[in-house]
């Protein structure tokens, strides 16, 4: 899919979250977050330094399962009939805070939302059979210039498009920077995984990932052939 698609389809799917009233929310990007883990990092920031009072909506998304957890945070004082005045050796009962965190029904497209994410964040892509191309993983793990290859190829695919897709939502979103994983299958049934290189903007093979059609590691090193190192064992 060109750029300018991939753009245009990923302000779309983005436009349903977006839809929500958001004016007072955060999405968070939490990375193998549990929902128990979302609720306690919720309670944490909702108790943790800031203005009183405060109160906020914030959505915590686990990019890599689709789970999303909702919650209202607020910070207000725990007297507040009692005016707060600061004091460096005591801390006034007017001062007081307390922070609470509660959880809230997802939204619907919320939820839609991170299903979609969720599919984005992994590409599974065939390599077509080209004298350029390697033949099996054996080629791929030996040959610098065949993985770069494979690298460019992955430009052209969906591969690009959904890292394309994370390049967009970096900006509307506030998620971190993201690498979408790529699952390349080789001809022969030889498989390995690429991630996007923000450093070079290209798919960059990952070291250790190469396995035959039998889904033995394939050896990467003169070492590893010898039987020291760990890619010789069928895991």
């Amino acid at each position: 899919m060109k750029p300018i698609k991939a753009v245009a389809f990923a302000t779309l799917a983005l436009s349903g979250f977006l839809g929500v009233d958001t004016a007072t929310a955060t999405t968070v990007d939490c990375v193998g977050c549990t929902y128990a883990e979302m609720e306690q990092r919720a309670f944490s920031e909702a108790s943790g330094e800031g203005p009183v009072p405060f109160s906020e909506v914030r959505y915590y998304i686990n990019r890599s399962t689709g789970l999303v957890g909702k919650f209202v945070l607020y910070r207000e004082y725990l007297n507040p009939e009692f005016q707060c005045v600061p004091n460096p050796y005591e801390v006034p009962i007017g001062c007081v805070t307390f922070g609470m965190a509660e959880p809230q029904d997802v939204e619907p497209v919320v939820q839609n939302f991170a299903n979609y994410i969720q599919a984005m964040s992994v590409a599974n892509v065939p390599i077509i059979s080209d004298p350029n191309m390697p033949n099996d993983g054996y080629e791929l793990v030996q040959y610098p210039q065949m993985q770069e290859a494979v690298g460019a190829y992955l430009q052209g695919t969906q591969a690009m498009f959904k890292q394309e897709f994370w390049n967009l939502s970096t900006y509307i979103t506030g998620f971190s920077a993201f690498e979408v994983v790529v699952n390349v299958r080789i001809s022969d049934g030889s498989t390995a995984t690429y991630r996007w290189d923000y450093g070079t903007m290209k798919f960059v093979f990952v070291k250790g990932s190469a396995r035959d059609k039998l889904g033995n590691r394939i050896p990467e090193t003169v070492i590893d052939v010898a039987g020291g190192g760990r890619f010789n064992h069928h895991l």
